[in-house]
């Protein structure tokens, strides 16, 4: 069976996610004397169901009450094989688990490599923090390296850090496993994302390695496209956090107002962006008149760059990854799916770093699109159909004018954008409530308005990049003076406005610990096999009325011959 899907989507992908998920989960979770058990048991309980099941006949005229075991057993068999790969690839890329008796907290000397790095300015040095693993370090035991750990570390002088890089610092390293701090404290959301050390001051000793020579060209793009955007406003530290991740340049107070109006989902680089952009690679490579595949070759290889240069976040991968899949299928003469291409997205990524199944970034992001696939998508079609019905069976003459074909078009954006935000807000709700303590209703009112101004704001953002790259700063820091700084600018005025308008947040707010993450596997799986058994219903009736208008198509075309012939 290929995994390539066919237009009938028979592809086994969604089937290996859910699988890997499990496998992730039960390394996870058990120690592994239980798992090698429970994985052995099942796999040979699925084994000898199939062994003994698979030739057996019922007499005729009589149905056997082994049929649907017969009929199932190869998928349980298949199923137990790929959970016992995907647990012990996830147990083999998972480091072992820490001791903390053996651990003394205070100041070691590390090698750390970098993963992801954020550098901002304080009053007499610069502040560099991120995620990182722990190479080697001499006071510390052979458990503690391979480990993930999230540092703070401070230097004198601005120097170039980029993934993949190896520094030896002296630095205050805390170990998080098996401690209890505040509910929301940052140390509880390193804890609840599987990051089990800490380095929460340190200095930087020296630099033992470089990095690859391709995320030294990333670095080196995106300090070029910071400074086209070098202006010191408030306005352009949104723009450099919606174009290029740069998170530390955005204030608390810009922060707390995109959380509070329940647009935080636009600060992190994720599906729409990536869309936003793709769809402007496109059209642009359209201009030259270049066939589908020529012009996506070149679409995938920028959007592939864009999301090294700005640090490789799980949403943007997943958007990417599910934008290459289905740009990629004409290459192979195939039809994609929403559910084949979030399913090969949500594989890729967890194979190149199963932990990321515990990343607050990874959970919402494909949470947000198991909700679109489940419920918007749904609810859209019915309210898409029910205008389209309305509309068709309207009395009197079709004379609409240019002001009602206005107010019609913006009664469907506001219903099918409802259908797809307010979905996402209300399952999203379990998710922010245990990492962040609060959440927010007033996002599925601001969302109508703030993803068009976003949209405008990043189409032009991305074209002013791409000028002062190709081009030089003179154009682009016009366009920046004069166009997206009066528009950022009347973007957070908005904002200020819905939030006294529409209070709807609310703040002080616990949960059990595992809920979000409990949601999110079972929206996962209620999304996948929902959309599957949906999307076989479909094709089944289309099949159906395909046959029905041929048959039709046939009577009608050859009723006059026969009705000829018999005169």
């Amino acid at each position: 069976m290929s995994l390539i899907p066919t237009v009938d989507d028979r592809s086994p992908l969604w089937r290996l996610l859910i699988c890997f998920i499990l496998g992730i989960v039960l390394a996870e979770y058990f120690p592994k004397t239980s798992l090698w058990s429970i994985l052995g048991i099942f796999f040979l309980f699925s084994n000898s169901i199939y062994l003994i099941f698979r030739n057996q006949v019922p007499k005729q005229g009589a149905s056997s009450p082994f049929a649907p075991i017969k009929r199932h057993g190869t998928t349980f068999l298949h199923t137990g094989l790929f959970l016992s790969m995907f647990t012990f690839y996830a147990q083999w890329r998972f480091p072992p688990p820490l001791e903390e008796e053996n651990f003394n907290p205070g100041w070691h000397t590390l090698d750390i490599r970098l993963q992801r790095v954020y550098a901002r300015k304080r009053l007499h040095n610069y502040q560099i923090y991120g995620q990182g693993i722990l190479v080697d370090s001499p006071s510390l035991p052979s458990k503690f390296r391979k480990q993930r750990l999230y540092f703070m570390l401070y230097e004198d002088t601005p120097q170039a850090h980029y993934r993949g890089q190896i520094l030896r610092v002296r630095a205050h390293l805390q170990c998080l496993e098996k401690r209890t701090y505040k509910p929301h404290s940052f140390e509880t959301y390193l804890q609840r994302v599987r990051i089990p050390l800490q380095i929460d001051r340190g200095n930087i000793q020296t630099l033992l390695c470089e990095g690859p020579v391709f995320f030294r060209c990333c670095y080196q793009l995106q300090q070029h496209a910071l400074a086209i955007l070098a202006i010191d406003n408030k306005d352009t530290h949104i723009l450099r956090c919606l174009l290029l991740n740069d998170r530390a340049c955005v204030s608390r107070s810009q922060k707390q107002l995109f959380s509070r109006t329940g647009i935080a989902h636009l600060l992190a680089i994720s599906g729409l962006h990536i869309g936003i952009i793709g769809l402007m690679l496109e059209y642009f490579f359209r201009l030259f008149r270049l066939s589908k595949k020529q012009r996506r070759i070149p679409c995938i290889l920028i959007l592939g760059l864009y999301t090294c240069v700005i640090g490789i976040p799980p949403s943007a991968l997943r958007a990417f990854l599910m934008l290459a899949y289905a740009w990629s299928a004409c290459f192979f003469s195939r039809r994609t799916t929403t559910l084949s291409a979030i399913s090969f997205s949500g594989i890729m990524a967890l194979l190149i770093a199963p932990h990321q199944l515990w990343d607050l970034g990874f959970q919402l992001s494909y949470i947000a699109v198991f909700c679109i696939i489940l419920i918007g998508s749904l609810l859209a079609s019915y309210t898409s159909y029910w205008l389209r019905l309305r509309s068709t069976f309207e009395k009197g003459p079709s004379r609409a004018t240019p002001w009602k074909k206005f107010l019609r078009y913006v009664l469907f954006y506001g219903l099918q954008s409802s259908c797809i935000s307010a979905p996402i807000s209300l399952l999203t709700i379990p998710l922010s409530i245990e990492y962040f303590g609060s959440f927010s209703l007033s996002g599925i009112f601001i969302n109508l308005i703030a993803i068009p101004l976003a949209f405008g704001l990043i189409t032009v953002g991305f074209s002013t990049l791409m000028l002062g790259l190709f081009l030089g700063d003179a154009c682009s820091q016009w366009i920046l003076s004069h166009l997206l700084l009066p528009y950022a600018q009347n973007f957070e005025r908005i904002l200020h406005w819905c939030d006294l308008h529409l209070p709807y947040f609310w703040g002080q707010q616990t949960l059990a610990a595992g809920t979000g993450i409990t949601a999110f596997l079972i929206m996962c799986a209620l999304s996948l096999i929902f959309h599957h058994h949906r999307l076989k219903n479909f094709l089944k009736t289309q099949t159906y009325r395909i046959a029905m208008l041929t048959e039709d198509t046939f009577s009608s075309r050859d009723m006059p011959y026969f009705t000829n012939r018999s005169s």
